[in-house]
């Protein structure tokens, strides 16, 4: 990943060109990363296992059925499941709850609710092994969206009963 950095930088201080950057991936981050062409700096201070993928409104982010493998986490932009539009995920929110089950597929689809919408893919188990704390939060924010889903199913029901 380095080597093509310095391509990128390379390219577009002494021949002219930019690199568009556009649905960048990055495997790991270490440290703070600027790419030439990519706007705002997303990094990180801390090694972390990470792939992040850039998004337009309307573009599945995860499908239903496919192998949960693993987390995610909102850096730019809002997402929203396919069952429930009401449902947002806006930057800092985690989703992605069957990927704490072993061999479990996903439960819906979920997708962009903006342009340019960035999400982090986290392998927990692998995080796990390397910054623990992030993975701990990681966690505790997908339970939390997880538990707020069921809240807002309850009362969607008291309000459908009462009616």
């Amino acid at each position: 990943m380095a080597k093509d950095m310095a391509h990128i930088k390379h390219d577009s201080l002494h021949i002219g060109r930019q690199h568009p950057l556009e649905n960048a991936e990055i495997r790991m981050v270490s440290g703070t990363v600027q790419l030439t062409g990519a706007g705002p700096v997303y990094g990180a201070q801390e090694r972390t296992e990470v792939l992040v993928r850039e998004f337009m409104k309307g573009d599945v982010i995860l499908k239903k059925g496919d192998t949960a493998t693993a987390v995610c986490e909102v850096l730019k932009g809002a997402a929203y499941p396919v069952r429930n539009k009401h449902h947002r995920y806006k930057v800092g929110d985690c989703f992605g709850v069957a990927a704490l089950v072993p061999k479990h597929a996903r439960m819906t689809d979920v997708v962009a609710g903006e342009d340019r919408t960035k999400i982090g893919f986290y392998l927990l188990a692998d995080l796990n092994k390397r910054d623990p704390k992030k993975a701990s939060q990681l966690l505790n924010r997908v339970i939390e969206d997880t538990l707020d889903v069921i809240g807002e199913l309850q009362e969607t029901l008291e309000t459908d009963c009462s009616s």
